[in-house]
């Protein structure tokens, strides 16, 4: 009878750790776009200077530049370039966010809900009277002129809204609970330009008012 042991192959295999030595840790899952080579070691530096603040819409417009920085994320809106390869089968990454994650995820959400609110002011303002029937006066500029200047402010905050929108699906592509999830964040970034769209148009619409008004006031003689 043979002296050798036969071991079944489906038997557990243990990981034998040697005292004094020191392993490597696994490699973590990486949860970043591909294009983002660098995005772990630039999540690591803006950990390290604590940059948790996020831009608030509710601020006046001077202050967006003080938003956190979006390195790595789009400054544009478009497509992506490099194609990633969902898991299979899909999972949420990284889950939980990190703290970057969630800094990322906040600097496209409160813009996004911040331009409603103004959209509905715009809307007032461009129902100022202005026209043949109507007598021209200071106050119909001053609410033209205000209409306009949240016009733009609104549109300004839906670029935002939409580029960041765009750049956190390109560097997080499964940062959401499903597929069909991704899905409607891409279309909601959709939703976001075509607001900047018509933000741009409103500008334009009270621009024209803003003339016609003028006109007004000359022939009246009032300026």
């Amino acid at each position: 009878m043979s002296s050798h042991r036969v071991y079944s192959s489906s038997a557990p295999k243990y990981e034998t750790r040697r005292p004094g030595r020191t392993y490597a840790s696994p490699t973590p899952e990486s949860y970043h776009g591909r294009q983002f080579v660098n995005a772990g070691t630039q999540e690591q530096y803006w950990n390290s200077r604590g940059s948790t603040e996020v831009w608030d819409p509710s601020k006046p417009l001077s202050s967006v530049a003080a938003r956190p920085d979006t390195y790595g994320l789009a400054h544009s809106y478009h497509e992506t370039t490099v194609e990633h390869k969902y898991s299979d089968p899909y999972k949420k990454r990284p889950n939980p966010y990190t703290a970057r994650t969630k800094a990322d995820y906040d600097a496209y959400k409160r813009p996004s809900e911040g331009h409603s609110g103004i959209a509905e002011e715009v809307r007032r303002y461009k129902d100022t009277p202005v026209g043949r029937k109507t007598s021209p006066h200071e106050h119909h500029r001053d609410n033209l002129i205000r209409g306009k200047n949240l016009a733009k402010e609104g549109r300004d905050m839906a670029n935002i809204a939409a580029q960041s929108r765009s750049g956190f699906d390109h560097k997080y592509p499964q940062a959401y609970e499903s597929r069909d999830a991704i899905r409607r964040h891409v279309t909601q970034a959709n939703s976001q330009k075509r607001s900047a769209a018509n933000f741009r148009d409103d500008g334009a619409y009270l621009d024209q008012k803003l003339d016609t008004w003028g006109r007004q006031m000359d022939r009246r003689g009032r300026r």
